[in-house]
């Protein structure tokens, strides 16, 4: 301490060297006592320090769980400790969509659709079903049609429709009424099987000479089949009718007078062709009997030629769905149409020569039909040759089991 009065350095409350009380406060004392302890303080400050980094540390793990808890419930964001260490919230990082790499787009020239080409087998199909033959066939049964439908409902002829009402109600002979009944009956069926027939002739030609790109139908295939089954079953019973009448004639035919009937039947219906029977000089009951023979031969020729074309329209049909060459057509059904038309054709001819407007008219129908035959059995054999060269040269004939 330094003395006031010789400004010597001394320590007490006398100055040493003067004797001067020094002016020392009492408490000036423990001073030193207590400045001890200073450093105490100050050691425990690091601990203090050193504590504060334990919380800190523990405020990352209580951050670390405010985000679950923020994510779970946002108003728990506020409990947070006050002594915790704010935690900045940093922005939500957003990922850029990748940028896919995309080639260049290269204009290319405008797809033109082509028409999609038809087996070798549809189009040998198609050309006959629009050629000439089926057209002239197709024609030649339509004027067929008309006028068969003028002899049998507008001619005043002995066949008509009009001659047989007036004269049915007068006639008394039973044979007579009987055959006028069944010529009724034979011209409706006549007339509808001839309509349907140039309607489905009508209908095949248009499906084959239609659009080149549009394909083949079948619709009139399937019709045709059902004609000729409906056919089949009039044949068949008109076979059957013909047969029961030839027995009873060959048996019975003298004694009961069934023969005679019989030969007045098959004598008035020819005498409309200018044939007449009563110039062949033999027994009414025998010539009938071979009339009705050759009457069975000829619906006997008929079922078998219509079962062959039952199974011809099958193979072409299976031809149109499969585009597969098939020959299996039946030469057979050409041949008797062939025949049939020869036949016909000496009837029309016959016919012609006899100068009236209704032998006129009926033998040209019968050449019309004959024509419509011809053309229908040379479409026929085309149809099975041309089938063998596409089988021959593709190496693929169908032959299914």
């Amino acid at each position: 301490m330094i003395c006031p009065n010789c400004g010597q350095d001394s320590l007490g409350k006398f100055c040493p060297f003067c004797g001067a009380k020094l002016a020392v406060p009492e408490t000036a004392a423990p001073v030193p006592e207590t400045a001890a302890p200073v450093p105490e303080t100050a050691a425990a400050v690091p601990e203090t320090a050193a504590a504060v980094p334990e919380t800190a540390a523990a405020v990352p793990e209580t951050a670390a769980a405010v985000p679950e808890t923020a994510a779970a419930v946002p108003e728990t964001a506020a409990a947070v400790p006050e002594y915790a260490v704010p935690v900045e919230m940093e922005a939500p990082v957003t990922q850029a969509e990748p940028v896919m790499q995309t080639a260049p787009v290269v204009q290319t020239a405008p797809v033109v659709q082509t028409e999609r080409r038809e087996p070798p087998a549809n189009q040998l199909v198609r050309k006959l079903g629009s050629s000439g033959l089926w057209l002239t066939a197709t024609l030649a049964a339509t004027l067929a049609l008309l006028i068969s439908l003028y002899l049998s409902v507008f001619d005043r002829g002995s066949q008509s429709v009009l001659y047989l009402l007036d004269t049915l109600p007068g006639l008394r002979d039973a044979s007579s009424a009987a055959t006028a009944v069944v010529n009724l009956f034979s011209i409706g069926l006549r007339l509808l099987f001839a309509f349907v027939f140039v309607l489905l002739l009508w209908i095949a030609f248009g499906s084959a000479a239609g659009r080149r790109g549009k394909p083949l139908g079948t619709g009139a295939l399937t019709a045709s089949k059902v004609f000729v089954i409906i056919s089949l079953v009039f044949v068949c019973f008109c076979l059957a009718v013909v047969f029961i009448f030839f027995v009873m004639t060959l048996f019975f035919g003298s004694r009961s007078g069934l023969g005679r009937e019989v030969f007045r039947f098959f004598n008035r219906t020819l005498r409309q062709y200018r044939i007449r029977l009563s110039y062949l000089h033999l027994n009414r009951t025998v010539l009938a009997g071979i009339l009705l023979g050759l009457l069975l031969l000829i619906n006997g020729l008929a079922l078998v030629c219509l079962a062959k074309v039952l199974k011809s329209l099958n193979t072409v049909k299976r031809v149109i769905r499969s585009g597969r060459p098939d020959d299996r057509v039946s030469p057979f059904a050409a041949v008797i149409a062939m025949l049939f038309a020869g036949l016909l054709a000496i009837g029309g001819f016959w016919l012609l020569a006899a100068g009236s407007l209704t032998g006129i008219l009926s033998g040209i129908l019968l050449l019309l039909n004959a024509v419509s035959l011809v053309c229908l059995a040379l479409l026929l054999f085309r149809f099975r040759s041309g089938m063998r060269q596409l089988g021959v040269r593709k190496g693929v004939m169908q032959r299914p089991a």
